[in-house]
């Protein structure tokens, strides 16, 4: 009995594994058609190897008890990066109980600090002035791929960056009173992990406004110290 058990359990853990690679195919095949129609076969072949590293995760623990949980993780968060390299790491060690709940707790936990903090900067002027710099940036369309500007709540949404997935990064602007002058505040994602795109975006509201640039501070003093 124990023996027949154990056959079923292998049986159905083998069904359980080809139905997630069968999903994750059909997710990664379905994006290729979409990029291909517009792009042709580099954009189709482009896809499929760009899927294939997102579910690599999935791929590599194919063989885990847990596998349906890290295909789950691997789906839901891995274009955080930290939930990614938690699939992945989950997916690369021996299956131990409780694992999954270590796994799901340690990416929920990573989650929030994958998403660069809110900045926010006050400038010494009105709030009209201010959003007609923002309405010259996104009229330059020099720096975003995209702009939508809501004049009346004074909100903005930039988008910045190329790509089938994550390449694509979005900045949302608010302006609003404060203190004798006017707070603008950015979110987005990533900023300052791998691009700094609320400094980016800073920079150009202080060139469209007049406001000079510091001085660069020099890599070396006289002594030919590091000065950083």
């Amino acid at each position: 009995m124990a023996s027949l058990t154990s056959l079923q359990d292998r049986a159905n853990a083998k069904k359980g594994t080809i139905a997630v690679l069968i999903v994750a195919g059909f997710i990664i095949f379905g994006l290729a058609v979409g990029a291909g129609a517009g792009k042709g076969l580099a954009g189709f072949v482009v896809v499929i190897g760009i899927g294939a590293l997102y579910f690599l995760p999935t791929i590599v623990g194919r063989h885990k008890q847990n596998l349906r949980a890290i295909f789950a993780l691997n789906l839901l968060l891995g274009w955080t990066l930290v939930g990614w390299v938690v699939a992945l790491v989950w997916a690369l060690t021996k299956d131990q109980r409780g694992a999954a709940i270590v796994g799901i707790l340690i990416a929920i936990g990573c989650v929030p600090a994958a998403h660069a903090k809110p900045r926010t900067k006050v400038y010494p002027m009105a709030c009209d002035k201010v959003w007609r710099a923002v309405e010259k940036i996104a009229d330059s369309k020099q720096f975003y791929t995209s702009s939508m500007l809501d004049d009346k709540r004074m909100k903005a949404e930039f988008v910045t960056g190329h790509g089938n997935w994550t390449g694509k990064r979005t900045l949302y602007l608010e302006l609003s009173p404060a203190n004798e002058g006017c707070q603008a505040a950015l979110e987005g994602v990533f900023s300052g992990i791998i691009h700094d795109d609320k400094g980016d975006l800073f920079t150009r509201l202080d060139d469209a406004l007049g406001i000079p640039r510091p001085p660069e501070k020099p890599p070396y003093d006289e002594w030919g110290r590091p000065t950083h």
